[in-house]
């Protein structure tokens, strides 16, 4: 019998060579052909049926394509809130942050089918899972505010994938194996995960690049400053101030409606900062090309960054309720910008009269203290745990510690 089983695997699996390149070809049952790369098989093995600690059907999905490769996916056997998180408590909602091939329409985006890869960073083809980017999210409890509890465990870089395929109607069907990160919490976690879904695949669209240009004059009122500096040695300084009235929680990430304004700008070079020089007035140049110099602004720009489609330079957002943004940008296209500074150094006034991509105005006048700005050279950020110890959903605006992609990587 055994003898049998052997010579029917044999029979079943084809090797082909041809010039240096092999394919190994499995011939089904139903008469379907399945061709695999014969150097990707590490070995074939027949045994009994995987299982997982953790399974889930899915029949809940919350999916966010945001520009570029970046899709951000959800799936739960029970409700998932706007901010991806589980509605009550026992749930579970996995999220898995995924770089698939662009879509050509943001508004009806969708994520390719394939074979997606855990770990491998932001490249197409694989899931984010450094800091938690992807990982379940479980809620154990209420605080006493009423507000869900619980942790997020990580997923294993290389410890298995997504596969995603699509019938005829456009039906998906999505299967994720993977194991859990090593956990950092004194308690018994599961160690593997499968979760399946069938059904419709809605895309909430928030692409930056099909953003809504500002129709009417603003006039920015903010009620903070998040500000660092960074240099560029042997050329300038280069300086993000960020404006805001919306509501910020602890760590500045955006959860409430309001405003932001960002500005760019470069400074006389300093291995450390020196606010004085923030003092003059600024030109507008290119934040993508330049020219570069000390006394610049950057004009606004949506920038292609890591396959994500991101604003950079000099520019106006708009948030809605709980920090959803809602795709309103005022890309500054030209207009004034004098700083002042203090004589003790303590006060900075920022007095600016933009103009933004359609011809509307962009002025603000506002006075804070020069110690909203931090010194980049010499901070030190700690590298997150595998696990959090606190339910949050994975967010995008923060408004501390930004950073000008652009003038720190080019001169």
């Amino acid at each position: 019998m055994k003898k049998y089983i052997l010579s029917f695997i044999l029979m079943c699996v084809s090797t082909v060579i041809m010039a240096q390149e092999r394919s190994t070809f499995i011939h089904m049952k139903s008469g379907n052909i399945v061709e695999m790369n014969y150097n990707d098989i590490d070995s074939i093995t027949i045994g009994e049926t995987m299982t997982f600690d953790e399974v889930m059907n899915a029949t809940y999905i919350k999916h966010i394509y945001y520009g570029g490769t970046n899709y951000l996916l959800h799936f739960s056997d029970k409700p998932i809130s706007d901010e991806g998180l589980p509605t009550e408590v026992g749930q579970r909602v996995l999220r898995l942050n995924v770089f698939a091939v662009k879509s050509p329409d943001s508004n009806n985006a969708f994520v390719k089918a394939g074979r997606y890869v855990l770990g491998g960073g932001n490249t197409e083809g694989h899931i984010q899972v450094e800091n938690n980017y992807s990982g379940v999210l479980y809620s154990t409890g209420r605080s006493e505010s009423g507000e869900l509890e619980g942790y997020i465990l990580g997923l294993e870089e290389g410890s298995g994938s997504l596969n995603l395929s699509y019938e005829g109607d456009g039906t998906a069907n999505a299967v994720l194996k993977a194991s859990f990160a090593e956990s950092n919490m004194n308690i018994e976690v599961p160690k593997s995960v499968m979760v399946s879904y069938n059904g419709p695949m809605p895309i909430e669209n928030q692409d930056p690049a099909s953003y809504i240009c500002l129709t009417e004059d603003v006039q920015m009122q903010p009620v903070g400053l998040s500000g660092g500096y960074s240099n560029v040695e042997g050329s300038y300084g280069s300086y993000d101030l960020t404006f805001y009235n919306c509501e910020l929680d602890k760590d500045g990430f955006i959860v409430g409606a309001g405003e932001l304004v960002n500005i760019s700008l470069l400074t006389e070079e300093g291995a450390t900062m020196d606010v004085s020089k923030l003092a003059g007035e600024y030109t507008p140049t290119s934040a993508s090309v330049g020219p570069w110099a000390p006394g610049n602004y950057m004009l606004g720009e949506m920038y292609q960054w890591y396959g994500m489609t991101v604003p950079i330079g000099t520019y106006y957002a708009l948030y809605g309720e709980k920090g959803a943004e809602t795709r309103v940008k005022g890309l500054v296209t030209g207009g004034t910008l004098k700083i002042t500074i203090s004589d003790d150094l303590k006060k900075i006034t920022v007095d600016a009269d933009f103009t933004v991509e359609g011809g509307n105005k962009l002025t603000m006048n506002y006075t804070t203290d020069t110690d909203k700005i931090i010194d980049r050279a010499t901070l030190s950020i700690p590298a997150k745990p595998v696990v959090d110890k606190t339910l949050e959903p994975l967010k995008k605006s923060n408004v501390f510690n930004r950073t000008n992609t652009i003038t720190m990587v080019k001169k």
